[in-house]
């Protein structure tokens, strides 16, 4: 993995939306050892930071539309998040959500590709984003999966300048890099996973992917994908948590 520091066309931050707040913050408390507080950010809602040591990993909302499921949500930085948005639709995606200001933390938007896989904005003011990753119980890289690969490429490398490369592992996986370094991954949804929404996945990295599945298990949540190797990088999982969000752990250099 490769990441790079918070800057335009990275990413810069993962969030739970959950409709559990209080038990996603002690599930994950137990899997991954995090720490959690809570802010008050008006209208009574209440967000979760997450933290390893004193460093922010992520964070955890209650999400209250019932059409939304459970699900780890990805953000990316850009420098103007007005003329980055108002790109989308002549990029044959969608604007979700236009523009708005998250108090003095930044300004976002939320955005939808050509598959309907979806993104959020971030242009940055007081909240940077990540402040550790690429370690143990940490965000160490982003996959979409995508049911047209073709006008996914074009999407993201005009939006954000990033470069496809077919990687070196697969054929039919391709790498996206920003400023040179691999940042993220893209595929095709096999047709026999079905009815599989086309969506960002986000992976953590774990020290020990065999007791990260038991403790998944253990306290309510659910293995999806068996262990599958990634020669010369590791072997990854799929999971779920108790409300049902999906998400990838990967134990590297293994």
């Amino acid at each position: 993995m490769h990441l790079t520091k918070v800057e335009p066309g990275n990413f810069c931050w993962a969030e739970l939306a959950t409709k559990d707040q209080a038990g996603a913050k002690k599930f994950y408390s137990k899997v991954f050892g995090w720490k959690t507080h809570d802010e008050m950010i008006g209208g009574g809602v209440i967000y979760t930071m997450v933290s390893k040591g004193e460093k922010n990993v992520c964070a955890i909302y209650n999400d209250t539309d019932p059409e939304v499921h459970p699900h780890w949500g990805l953000y990316i930085a850009v420098a103007d998040v007005i003329k980055s948005t108002k790109k989308v639709a002549g990029l044959s995606g969608t604007v979700i959500a236009d523009p708005f200001d998250v108090m003095q933390a930044g300004t976002m938007s939320v955005v939808a590709d050509p598959s309907g896989a979806t993104i959020c904005l971030w242009q940055p003011k007081f909240m940077k984003g990540f402040e550790v990753i690429d370690e143990p119980e940490s965000t160490c890289w982003y996959e979409l999966y995508t049911k047209d690969t073709a006008a996914a490429t074009k999407f993201y490398s005009d939006l954000f300048g990033w470069e496809p490369k077919v990687s070196e592992h697969s054929s039919t996986y391709t790498e996206f890099l920003h400023g040179g370094k691999s940042i993220c991954g893209m595929m095709d949804i096999p047709s026999d996973w079905g009815e599989y929404p086309p969506n960002w996945t986000t992976y953590f990295q774990v020290a020990d992917i065999n007791a990260t599945i038991a403790a998944f298990e253990e306290n309510g949540g659910k293995l999806m994908l068996p262990i599958h190797p990634i020669p010369g990088v590791g072997q990854f999982a799929m999971v779920s948590d108790p409300q049902g969000a999906a998400l990838a752990v990967i134990q590297l250099g293994s």
